[in-house]
């Protein structure tokens, strides 16, 4: 199975992603791929049982072709939506995630209101990745802060003072990069 991953991520037909260091998701781009579109048979092959049309991925064109390339220079593909549907579809659920942090870590200070600055941290935060802009993403992101002992204040830090994180630490853009690269957790 590893094998057929690493062929098809060469033949540029899947692109891995790693989601929080833990697993992997990946996007299949099936334009990228180009098998001829009939194969000769074989010297001592019966005759088919029934004509296949040919496929019509030869002719296509590449759906990126008038599309804009990022810093990178790989291809963005058409999504086929809108600017205000995509901004709309964008928009981080600040409210579901403020609920999954007071269900899931009711040993830290609770989060009452959601003002600007938060809406605004976590909106940043969902942005930054595809990968975070997905609740199961943020229960698995709550879940490593509640399994770290250093930042649920189980263990003694600085002149033995615990620390203890809240809501406004966790989606800091720095600490929140350390917290999803597990370096809280030895």
């Amino acid at each position: 199975m590893r094998n057929a991953l690493r062929w098809l991520e060469e033949a540029k037909v899947l692109t891995a992603h790693m989601r929080a260091g833990r697993s992997t998701w990946y996007t299949v781009s099936p334009y990228s791929y180009d098998p001829g579109s009939k194969c000769p048979p074989a010297t001592d092959a019966e005759a088919p049982r029934q004509e296949m049309p040919p496929t019509p991925a030869t002719d296509a064109p590449h759906p990126g072709i008038k599309c804009p390339q990022n810093r990178k220079g790989t291809i963005k593909e058409p999504s086929g939506v809108s600017a205000s549907t995509r901004e709309a579809s964008n928009q981080a659920p600040v409210d579901q995630i403020v609920e999954l942090f007071n269900e899931l870590l009711p040993e830290l200070p609770r989060v009452v209101l959601v003002n600007k600055d938060r809406k605004s941290k976590i909106q940043a935060r969902w942005a930054e990745s595809p990968v975070h802009q997905d609740l199961d993403f943020w229960r698995d992101f709550f879940g490593m802060v509640q399994a770290s002992d250093w930042l649920m204040g189980r263990v003694g830090g600085r002149d033995n003072k615990p620390f203890r994180c809240n809501f406004d630490w966790l989606v800091a853009p720095t600490n929140f990069v350390k917290v999803v690269e597990g370096n809280y957790h030895a």
